[in-house]
């Protein structure tokens, strides 16, 4: 998955069971978190600042496509290398990231090609086991307007990005501003809290700032069989969601479980898009597979069910085809927060009996079950210490 550094060890010495030791470590990028700087950069673009931090690291810099911006006066406020190459790259619309000993500082990936397909209701290697998704235009704006001032030349400096300028449509026909204005009619969003010093400045951030405000236009968390190329900067299609919200999405983030307690090797991750297919322009939705348990008692667990497509798709209008049922198993304590390695029983409706243990955030999934109800029960656990959400 990366190639990083140690930085952690946790032995675990045990009278009885085997001694244990867990290695923890970080890609190089964690160079970068360590200390805090106060310091200017004077008469530089945002590459060559890039460049001097990746060699005060020992890093080699990849930077595609540069930005030929230069800047008079930049200033590293009580930040952390990582944090203030951050914020630089978020400016123009760029990303930060570590493979091995590179630092790459490119654009952001969303126009990439896929990596991989997962479809909700298919059984199989990429089987999308649960879904939660939401689609929301309450911040979606037509038009975005960066406004910073010239106190040489004593005028306004303006940069604008609107619908249009989008950095990929990721093969959707309607883009979040497209949405949102055929809905509601035409809205700005003015950002004047960025120390502007040209326009070009100012046209970069605000392509910057209209590329961020699309990628929320829809959001969701999922979980697959173990797969190593759904990562931060993939692209990945998810199908069988309906016309609405099947395509191409950005994975943000990703945790790659392995081991017993997780049952296996899976993949959890976090994904944007910034346009949908078809559907009535404005509509919000929250589509999901997954259980919102509530907390109280000493525990608490929820259950959540289908039948092949027809959580996520009845959610977009249409008809489900698949007849695969589902269940999805969350166990919480009184304050709301997940119980993670508990065993479970599921006595399925034919009689049988699957049993298992819940991952690193209280969760598990059966599917492949037959039509009917399902008693879930923890072992471990005295009845009266939980209780159905």
């Amino acid at each position: 998955m990366i190639d990083g550094e140690i930085t952690a060890v946790h032995p675990h010495f045990a009278s009885r069971g085997p001694t244990t030791l867990v290695l923890q470590g970080f890609d190089r990028l964690h160079r970068l978190r360590r200390g805090r700087k106060s310091r200017t950069f004077l008469k530089m673009c945002d590459r060559e600042i890039a460049q001097r931090i990746a060699d005060e690291h020992g890093l080699q810099l990849q930077c595609s496509d540069p930005p030929n911006i230069n800047h008079e006066h930049v200033y590293q406020h009580n930040q952390s290398d990582l944090d203030f190459l951050v914020l630089r790259a978020t400016r123009i619309g760029y990303e930060v990231k570590v493979e091995d000993r590179t630092l790459h500082l490119r654009r952001s990936q969303e126009s990439r090609a896929k990596v991989t397909t997962l479809e909700w209701g298919e059984p199989g290697d990429t089987e999308l086991a649960s879904l939660v998704l939401r689609l929301s235009t309450a911040d979606q704006v037509s038009e975005v307007i960066v406004q910073g001032w010239d106190p040489k030349e004593k005028r306004q400096i303006v940069g604008r990005a609107r619908t249009g300028d989008e950095s990929t449509r990721m093969a959707g026909s309607q883009t979040a501003g497209e949405v949102a204005t055929a809905a509601f009619g035409r809205s700005q969003r003015i950002v004047v809290d960025y120390p502007i010093a040209t326009v070009d400045e100012a046209e970069a951030l605000a392509r910057a700032k209209f590329n961020e405000l699309s990628q929320g236009y829809i959001t969701g968390e999922g979980l697959s069989l173990g797969n190593p190329d759904i990562r931060a900067g993939a692209v990945i299609e998810l199908k069988g969601l309906g016309k609405l919200l099947s395509g191409l999405y950005y994975v943000v983030n990703s945790n790659h479980t392995c081991g017993r307690d997780a049952r296996g090797y899976l993949t959890q991750f976090t994904v944007t898009r910034n346009a949908s297919t078809g559907g009535a322009a404005g509509r919000a939705a929250t589509a999901g597979a997954a259980a919102a348990p509530s907390g109280g008692g000493a525990g608490s667990a929820a259950a959540a069910s289908g039948a092949g497509a027809g959580g996520a798709a009845a959610a977009a209008g249409e008809t489900a085809t698949k007849k695969t049922d589902w269940i999805e198993i969350k166990l919480v304590d009184q304050e709301g927060k997940p119980v993670p390695g508990e065993k479970y029983r599921v006595e399925l409706p034919d009689g049988s009996i699957r049993q298992g243990v819940l991952n690193s955030e209280g969760v598990a999934w059966e599917g492949n079950l037959d039509p009917g109800t399902c008693k879930i029960t923890f072992p471990d656990l005295d009845g009266t210490e939980w209780r159905r959400a």
